[in-house]
């Protein structure tokens, strides 16, 4: 008897390449990109900018018909009586990564949120807290974590041109951190009191409070060159704000990011330690293992641990970087998108 293949599914994915660049690789092309090395899947993305053109010449049935699944990649906005997705020949999905809900932090994006959800079929969320946030809409939601493509940050990283040798301890983020990052404020004032020698950096974001505590200051980048920026430090600190409940929503990705991000450690491989708040964002993905969890007001004794012991650091260097890259490579993430996919268009594999 012959066996009889089902056809793939077909998924078109509407990205933000202009300011969410990051947002969109990691959420959307990426998984995309992998979940098409399967025969389950035909994946393809499209630049929001470019569905707009297409719309405005009536090309929207040839050029954007066709497909069993639609994803909207954080892209929403106002929706009045008309209904914007009428082109869709299949399924629709809402992908989202923080809490745009202004439950806890007001962003004006509520009512748009509310409105695009509820043309859809289902959401995708990055973590289990989201998806209670996003539950309220009464849509199915589906929790896919992030996973990296953990070649692009070592590859990248291992290329890029380390500017200070000195030990280095590093923020990295935009101007969102600011009630963040003034939790190591009064720890890092110590370590440079006792540590001269240890460069304190800033990436992406030098808020006032920082001045005369850091060394440097490097600007944004564009994310193909992101992981220049972890090159550039040795320790990552991730602190969060615990009394602020918007951050409940948000993921480890910046623990990730910094293991992923290659550079020799000793006569090996590691990447950047995470010193991240003991937080539940970050427990069950650092430990002692990979990184550190620091509470509150605690971080002094942890930093001063990692300058003083220098093969402790460049072990725990080592093993964070080869932890991510077994346990949280795209390449084992890829399964979360294909069963939410699955059941979002009542396909069985």
């Amino acid at each position: 008897m012959r066996t009889q293949h089902r056809a793939p599914i077909k998924v078109l994915a509407f990205v933000k390449l202009g300011g969410h660049v990051a947002v969109s690789t990691v959420r959307t092309i990426w998984p995309l990109m992998e979940l098409s090395k399967r025969a389950d899947f035909d994946c393809k993305f499209i630049e929001n900018a470019q569905v707009i053109d297409i719309l405005s010449k009536g090309e929207e049935n040839e050029k954007l018909g066709g497909y069993d699944l639609y994803v909207l990649s954080r892209l929403h906005g106002p929706i009045g009586d008309q209904d914007p997705f009428v082109f869709c020949t299949g399924r629709i999905v809402y992908e989202i990564d923080d809490d745009l809900t202004d439950t806890y932090r007001d962003f004006g994006e509520a009512e748009w949120v509310k409105g695009t959800i509820n043309r859809v079929s289902a959401v995708t969320v990055s973590t289990p807290y989201l998806g209670k946030m996003m539950a309220k809409y009464n849509k199915p939601v589906h929790v896919c974590p992030n996973y990296l493509h953990t070649d692009f940050y070592k590859q990248t990283s291992m290329a890029a041109t380390r500017l200070d040798d000195r030990l280095t301890i590093g923020l990295v983020g935009t101007r969102t951190h600011w009630g963040d990052w003034i939790e190591v404020l009064p720890d890092l004032k110590k370590i440079k009191e006792k540590y001269p020698d240890v460069q304190i950096i800033a990436c992406g974001y030098n808020p006032p409070y920082l001045e005369g505590v850091i060394d440097s200051f490097y600007g944004a980048l564009p994310f193909p060159q992101y992981p220049n920026l972890l090159r550039q430090m040795d320790i990552r600190l991730c602190p969060l704000d615990s009394s602020d409940q918007f951050n409940l929503s948000k993921s480890p990705i910046a623990a990730l990011e910094a293991m992923a991000s290659a550079r020799p450690s000793g006569d090996k491989v590691g990447g950047a330690i995470p010193v991240c708040s003991d937080h539940p964002v970050f427990r069950g993905t650092v430990n002692n293992g990979n990184g550190r969890l620091a509470k509150d007001g605690e971080w002094f004794p942890i930093l001063e641990e990692l300058i003083e012991d220098k093969k402790g650091r460049e072990e725990l260097a080592v093993k964070g970087h080869r932890w991510v890259c077994k346990e949280r490579d795209l390449t084992q993430g890829a399964q979360h998108w294909a069963r939410a996919f699955h059941s979002i268009t009542g396909r069985t594999r």
